[in-house]
């Protein structure tokens, strides 16, 4: 697309080119292009798109939207608790009481939209799930092991201290330049402190 800027009787006034991509001219059409009329999966406007369309179908549905959590729905209604957490595409669904609500709402789910039921839940968002007897276990060990090779510190030795004991840092300390991509891992880390709250303190 070129934008040509003209004036006219002393006005301006932009006018507005039309050029398809290279290798797809249309002949006797060069200047027109196709109008997109919904957003396609992996455009950028897609997520946003989705989570619109998904939250007027939970409102629809007798769900509250959560006022400070966007992707957290609670439906209370005849003795009915169902509470939803969404991530882009992904849902995790649960249910206090009556667990044939759950299946009733999946058959609407699936009338609606093209889904895929995984089942229990087992792994979500870099954090395992383990059902037991006595509720539910979590841990980060397979998001943890999979950070350790991507910044290269696989050959690392446990330590019982998280940080070097009688540190004292400060902001006009000056010191070695180090890769800028390294510092992601500190951004990994913030995620491993939800089930790690001990290294909290050396991660900030």
């Amino acid at each position: 697309m070129d934008i040509k800027t003209v004036f006219l009787n002393g006005d301006l006034h932009e006018e507005v080119y039309v050029t398809q991509p290279r290798g797809f001219v249309q002949k006797g059409q060069e200047t027109k292009v196709c109008r997109l009329k919904q957003a396609l999966y992996g455009l950028k406007q897609a997520p946003r798109a989705w989570y619109e369309k998904i939250h007027a179908y939970l409102i629809a549905h007798g769900f509250c939207n959560s006022p400070t959590e966007s992707t957290l729905y609670v439906k209370c209604a005849s003795g009915v608790l169902l509470i939803i957490v969404l991530y882009v595409d992904d849902m995790l669904l649960t249910l206090v009481l009556n667990e044939m609500h759950v299946v009733d709402f999946k058959v609407e789910l699936y009338s609606a939209f093209e889904m895929s039921d995984l089942g229990l839940l087992h792994h979500y968002l870099g954090i395992q799930f383990k059902q037991c007897d006595g509720g539910i276990a979590l841990c980060q060990t397979k998001y943890i092991e999979a950070l350790l090779p991507r910044f290269g510190l696989e050959d690392c030795k446990p330590i019982a201290t998280p940080m070097e004991t009688g540190l004292h840092l400060s902001v006009h300390d000056v010191g070695d330049y180090y890769d800028a991509t390294l510092y992601q891992a500190v951004g990994c880390l913030i995620y491993v402190c939800i089930l790690r709250p001990h290294i909290q303190f050396a991660v900030s």
